[in-house]
């Protein structure tokens, strides 16, 4: 993905008619975020999260004792913060304290050099950003569509007004047609869980449609990979819903919520 940035015009002192670049970030991920995408490549959740809370642990420790931690990721040292009144003043916990500091890592540097391309954006509104896909009865991310299960997506800026019929979880077709999620058992910022629609073989962009808190504009954000409906689990999963009736997939407005019960994952 581009880095996206806007210029704006730079009001610090002495800069005036000068314009400086701002970053627009596609979104702001947190460790949980962090740790899908890093099972998404391989692993378990329970063995990344083990193996990260021993890495932090120790490298507090490491800091904390006087060590400067150099990684390839980033940097740890630290520094004392406030001023000294002569070669012979003494650390003061009044005037003075210890402050952490932390510098990019040579790896991420010369990844970020390497990698990063940039796109200029006028400003725009935010919107949501879906960044995994979960098919829970396959096990897969950011690949498999199972019509009948249960999805989860986790992201930032997910929540969306149900009642309204414009926003929600659509399946968006190569033709652009859009069909709508199922039953909607969680919807919040960071996570929606949801019943899978019936959807025929082919492939899908996964789009979440919203507003956001300082405009009644709708908004969609695109998972960036395709998710992929196979051709035999389409064709059993059609004929089951035949034969169950119209009351096997309903609209997700019309529907009971599902239980706690019949989700297979905690959902705290």
């Amino acid at each position: 993905m581009p880095i996206r940035y806007t210029v704006r015009q730079n009001r610090l002192l002495g800069q005036r008619g000068k314009h400086a670049a701002m970053v627009r970030p596609l979104y702001t991920a947190d460790l949980e975020q962090v740790i899908e995408q890093m099972a998404w490549r391989g692993g378990s959740v329970a063995a990344i999260r083990g193996v990260l809370e021993l890495f932090f642990a120790t490298v507090e420790d490491m800091v904390a004792d006087g060590v400067n931690v150099n990684t390839p990721l980033a940097n740890f040292h630290l520094s004392v913060q406030g001023t000294f009144d002569s070669p012979a003043d003494r650390f003061d916990p009044r005037r003075h304290r210890i402050v952490p500091r932390v510098t990019p890592g040579r790896r991420l540097r010369k990844t970020v050099r390497r990698k990063a391309r940039v796109e200029r954006r006028f400003r725009a509104g935010p919107r949501p950003n879906p960044l995994t896909y979960v098919d829970l009865d396959s096990g897969e991310r950011n690949s498999t569509l199972t019509p009948g299960s249960i999805g989860r997506v986790v992201g930032s800026r997910l929540r969306f007004d149900p009642n309204d019929p414009r926003q929600g979880i659509f399946f968006v077709a190569e033709d652009r047609r859009a069909v709508p999620a199922g039953t909607v058992a969680m919807n919040r910022p960071k996570q929606l869980i949801f019943l899978v629609p019936p959807l025929p073989p082919g492939s899908y962009t996964l789009e979440v449609r919203a507003t956001a808190d300082d405009s009644s504009e709708v908004r969609a954000g695109q998972l960036g990979r395709r998710l992929t409906v196979a051709v035999a689990t389409a064709e059993a999963d059609l004929a089951q819903w035949e034969a169950a009736g119209p009351a096997a997939c309903p609209e997700a407005k019309d529907s009971a919520p599902l239980s706690k019960g019949s989700l297979p994952f905690d959902q705290r």
